[in-house]
């Protein structure tokens, strides 16, 4: 894989597996998030990932 950052520097950190292995312990109608999570932004996001439409979206540019 290669290493990916934010143009602030930080690096990205790939969390795929670690995210799924939590989820399996997960009971009916419970969910994982981010401890930034607000549900508004989630119902209020017409678009996901469209930086114009999806109010929960942080607006950053990649860099590799």
């Amino acid at each position: 894989m290669v290493d990916a950052y934010l143009t602030n520097g930080s690096k990205l950190v790939d969390i795929t597996n670690e995210f799924f292995k939590s989820c399996e312990e997960l009971e009916t109608g419970e969910f994982s998030m981010s401890n930034d999570f607000k549900i508004s932004h989630a119902m209020s996001a017409i678009e996901i990932m469209d930086p114009k439409m999806d109010s929960g979206m942080d607006s950053f540019e990649w860099k590799m």
